[in-house]
Parts: structure tokens; C-alpha cells; sequence
């Protein structure tokens, strides 16, 4: 048997096993009979005996790259088949051809788990090399974020002419990435494609959104969005594995009835509609329980506009008495069609009083929201006298809150005039 290849600059090994024509092993061989001769020639050793039996040793030197042709003769006839052996002799590793040399073994990474490819060294006769230490340099020429993954790439040298190349990335997308010798010579199949995938959905790392997931109106359908994202913020797509993987709720002053969206795409769409008003909580879980992102979040549902119908003016049909130039107050409950109070601060501006069916001029008017969201409008008369109050709300009138407003004089003798 014959090894057929090796590296220049190296030893070649021949190992001849001497038989005869029944292809048993051979006895008295004579070593002086034996003789190898190449083409080209190279320098050389033996053959020797082994010390087993009938086996014999040559070494080879080559110094060049190429095809050698190993001629081995006893008694100068050619040995096994009759024909000469061919041996493939690779070049060094200071041969190596980046324009052969190529990458290969591209995995689907997933973001912050460790992933590799690998790198085979070949010369200029496309020949692998079994040598190493060569070095190389990694460019990502696009990507979702270059700078998150540009920095990762790590080499080792196996120092058998291929080369492990590992990077944890931690953005999901797809990057091109340059690959050549630390010369500059880009290798054969640069640039390359890496894929990296989302790793496995988090509830911190997910996202909740919109303008409905703090603010909503009383009666108005209201939403908010939940963006499906692993540690890393990375958008996961739909997994049909999983399903729905979220789900949601909101406590606060009534009942509230939700539906979720699942657009299949990692995103998902709460929809809900709150007909009372007040403070609320929004919290989001993952099917395994976990909070998701800034869960749970402060809702306020604000009432609708005023409505005069479910309006309350509590001094209505309530005699009211007050002293001239001092002031009478009427206290309305402003609420929309719900019910719930509207304690808007433009509100007041457009509550006015009729006096006897006169507006008071605007002016003559205080309002002041209270603590419990009533509102007292007050106004002073200076003339003693008993009149009707109503209250108007911009256009409106509350026709059923007039209020008796008896005006009595004030202290006597200020401003008294003697007559006669």
C-alpha cells in the first residue's frame, strides 16, 4: 500500500508489503533488489526493512506542489498493478489562494445563542490545505444593525487548513458579510448570508403601545398593541405552536370586556369599551402568567360631553337665599349620557346663569371645580328681590333647575340717603 498525498516540505511514506503470485507473503526478499524512482525526481530514503515481516519503508521529500509520479520496482520489474502510483502533494500554507479558499457550514442562528461556519484553506491548484495559520477578516456589509453583530466574530485555527469562525448575535435579520484574507483578497464565495432568527418569546423584553392603553373616552372603542419580542427586543413572528400567546385584562370602577387580535405576525391588537368613567388597570400576560413589558399600566376613562339630561343642579326648585351683593351658589353636577361626571376645566367657562331670563354678564360669574367633581357657579345681586335662576350650559338651558333665589337687603344704613 501507498500513501498518496502529502504536504511539501514533508515526508512522504511509502510501506511495501512484499508478496508472491498467490499473494502470500514473501520470503527472502532482497532489499537490494527493490528501487523506487518519481517523476519529477525528489530526493529520498530506503526502502528499508521494517523489521515485519516482509514489509519495507520509503520515505519521499518533495519540495513542489503537483501530481508525483512513484515508480517501485524489485528485480526492475513495476510492483502491484505495473503501473506507477500517483501521489497529490499540496502546498505549504504560505501558497494559500484566497480566490479557492471558501466558507461553508451556514447555520440559522438564534439571537444569543452561539452559532458557527467554517473556512477551508485551498492553493492555488485547488488543492485543501492541512496546514494552518492564516488569518482572516469578517465586514457585515448590511444588516438590521451592523454594529450588533460586526464585533462578534471569533476565529480558531484548527491547524489543518480549515478554520472555525463562531459569533453570538443578539439582532434578528438577515446580514451580508464580507470574508477574506487578513490582505485584504476576498475568499471565493464572499460575501456570504447570515440568518439570524428571534430567540424564544419574553414577557420583559416584549412591548405594549397606543395611545388607548393609558387614555380611552367613555362609549369609544378603544385599543392598544402588544409586540411579541424575545430579551432582546426582537419582533418574534407568529408561532402557530403557540397560539395566542397573550392575554388581557382591566380592572378599575365596571367591567370591562376585551377581544385580542392576532394579526400572525407577533403582533397582536387589544380592543375594549368602558361606558364609566374613572381609574383603571391594564395588564398584560403572556399564557404562562408572566407581565408583560411595563404591565400592568394606568388607564383613565374620561366621560363624554355634557349632557343635560343626566346633569344635576342641586339647588333645583331649592329656595336659595343670599344678601345683596353677596354671593348665591348653585351647584351643578355636569355628567355625559352615562352619567359619569365631567370634571373638563373648559367645561366651566360655558356654564352661565339666567336671572329672570337675563344672562348675568359673564364677567359677574366665578365657577370653581370642587374636590368631588361638582361645580358651584357663583354670582352676586344687588338689588333685594326674589327672582328665577337658571342655569345655561353653552346654548343650553337646564329647563328643569330653576332655582327661587330670594335677595335680601344688606346691612342697614349703608349707602341710606335721607329723604325728607
Amino acid at each position: 500500500g501507498v500513501v498518496l498525498g502529502g504536504p511539501t516540505g514533508g515526508e512522504l511514506v511509502l510501506i511495501i508489503s512484499a508478496k508472491d503470485a498467490f499473494g502470500n507473503l514473501a520470503v527472502n526478499t532482497q532489499t537490494s533488489l527493490l528501487s523506487i524512482s518519481t517523476s519529477p525526481s525528489v530526493s529520498s530514503s530506503g526502502p528499508d526493512y521494517t523489521g515485519g515481516f516482509s514489509t519495507y519503508k520509503a520515505s519521499l521529500f518533495p519540495t513542489n506542489s503537483g501530481l508525483l509520479s512513484i515508480s517501485v520496482r524489485y528485480n526492475g520489474q513495476l510492483i502491484g498493478t505495473g503501473t506507477a502510483y500517483q501521489a497529490s502533494i499540496f502546498t505549504g500554507r504560505n501558497a494559500i489562494d484566497a480566490t479557492k479558499t471558501y466558507a461553508f457550514g451556514f447555520p440559522t442562528s438564534v439571537a444569543g445563542s452561539s452559532s458557527h461556519f467554517y473556512i477551508q484553506a485551498v492553493d492555488n491548484q485547488n488543492i485543501p490545505l492541512v496546514t494552518g495559520g492564516s488569518t482572516f477578516t469578517m465586514a457585515v456589509l448590511s444588516g438590521q444593525n451592523i454594529s450588533s453583530i460586526s464585533a462578534l466574530f471569533s476565529t480558531t485555527d484548527s491547524s489543518a487548513g480549515w478554520y472555525k469562525v463562531s459569533f453570538s448575535p443578539t439582532i434578528s435579520g438577515t446580514y451580508s458579510v464580507s470574508l477574506s484574507l487578513s490582505s485584504g483578497t476576498a475568499l471565493s464565495n464572499s460575501p456570504v448570508t447570515l440568518e439570524v432568527n428571534p430567540g424564544p418569546l419574553n414577557a420583559l423584553g416584549s412591548t405594549i403601545s397606543g395611545d388607548g392603553l393609558t387614555v380611552s373616552t367613555s362609549e369609544s372603542l378603544a385599543s392598544f398593541v402588544i409586540h411579541s419580542r424575545d430579551q432582546f427586543g426582537n419582533l418574534r413572528p407568529y408561532d402557530p405552536s403557540v397560539g395566542a400567546a397573550f392575554s388581557a385584562s382591566i380592572l378599575g370602577r365596571a367591567p370591562a370586556n376585551t377581544s385580542l387580535s392576532d394579526y400572525k405576525n407577533g403582533t397582536y391588537t387589544v380592543s375594549y369599551n368602558i361606558t364609566v368613567s374613572g381609574a383603571y388597570s391594564v395588564a398584560v400576560r403572556t399564557v404562562g402568567g408572566d407581565l408583560v413589558g411595563t404591565s400592568p399600566v394606568a388607564l383613565s376613562v374620561q366621560a363624554l360631553g355634557v349632557d343635560l339630561g343626566q346633569s344635576v343642579t342641586y339647588a333645583s326648585g331649592v329656595g336659595v337665599t343670599s344678601t345683596a351683593g353677596s354671593n348665591a351658589e348653585v351647584v351643578l353636577s355636569l355628567r355625559d349620557k352615562y352619567g359619569n361626571p365631567t370634571p373638563n376645566a373648559s367645561e366651566p367657562e360655558g356654564v352661565n346663569v339666567l336671572v329672570d331670563g337675563v344672562q348675568i354678564a359673564s364677567g359677574s360669574v366665578s365657577r370653581q371645580i370642587n374636590a368631588d367633581d361638582t361645580l358651584s357657579v357663583l354670582f352676586a345681586l344687588t338689588r333685594s328681590s326674589t327672582y328665577s335662576v337658571q342655569v345655561q350650559f353653552a346654548t343650553q338651558v337646564f329647563t328643569s333647575a330653576n332655582v327661587s333665589l330670594t335677595v335680601q337687603p344688606s346691612s342697614p344704613f349703608v349707602n341710606s340717603t335721607i329723604v325728607s
